[in-house]
């Protein structure tokens, strides 16, 4: 993005990528299919490798468990409380006098 200045009339660039998401969405879905290949793998080699799946699985559900919790659903309903209304945490200094 140039830092030179726009001609009246002129829109703003987009800052949006055309395509939006579909490429973080095939990766992603490549990645979860190559981890769940290489846990069936593993799994029939060594039969009793279910159960340390099953333990990292959950410690996983438990992080995105609190992640959405915490981090998405949480600071939505922050944002949507109205804090016009209050005092500002540092008032505006007095300017100097003119010399």
């Amino acid at each position: 993005m140039s830092n030179t200045p726009r001609l009246p009339g002129q829109n703003r660039p987009s800052t949006t990528r055309p395509g939006g998401d579909t490429g973080f969405w095939f990766g992603m879905a490549f990645i979860l299919g190559s981890i769940a290949g290489f846990m069936a793998i593993i799994t029939a080699v060594l039969p009793d490798a279910i159960f340390l799946f099953v333990v990292l699985f959950g410690f996983v559900a438990m992080i995105a468990l609190h992640y959405f919790t915490w981090g998405r659903w949480l600071s939505n309903i922050v944002k949507s409380e109205d804090h016009e209304d209050d005092e500002p945490a540092w008032p505006e200094a007095p300017l100097p006098p003119d010399v």
